[in-house]
């Protein structure tokens, strides 16, 4: 039986997942500012942008929140590989997975991995393109 794999130890390859992207909005009572107040701050009110003042009560001095998009699929990062497995047996069909070199510990299959990053890009714009369409 002679086995042939996507990668070899040490290639680089380009991982892709998908995931809800986290995006920081700032909060809208006081813009950002982040003013908080608790018992050892001087009990002051702040102006929040529609005039009003106020301690402010939607971000408690965080300056806003963060919130998560849509699922999607995204290039996450490249690698190197460290370790190829490939596994055969009767009752499954066959499984090509690589673990990394500089870390060792995450099983990444075969078809997340693009040999650049511009082939992964273009994976990911064509699942994207399939979710939206379903």
């Amino acid at each position: 039986m002679k086995i042939e794999t996507k990668y070899s130890l040490g290639d680089t390859a380009w991982k892709i997942n998908q995931n809800k992207p986290k995006v920081w909005i700032p909060c809208t009572f006081c813009g950002g500012s982040k003013h908080q107040l608790n018992e050892f701050v001087e009990k002051t009110e702040v102006t929040g942008l529609d005039g009003s003042k106020k301690r402010c009560p939607d971000c408690f001095g965080r300056g806003g929140n963060h919130d998560f998009l849509e699922l999607e699929w995204r290039v996450e990062r490249s690698l190197v590989i460290g370790q190829v497995r490939f596994e055969v047996s009767e009752n499954k069909p066959e499984e090509e997975s690589y673990m990394e070199d500089s870390r060792g510990v995450y099983v990444h299959y075969a078809d997340t991995l693009y040999p650049t990053k511009n082939e992964a890009q273009a994976e990911c714009d064509k699942r994207n393109k399939e979710n939206d369409d379903d």
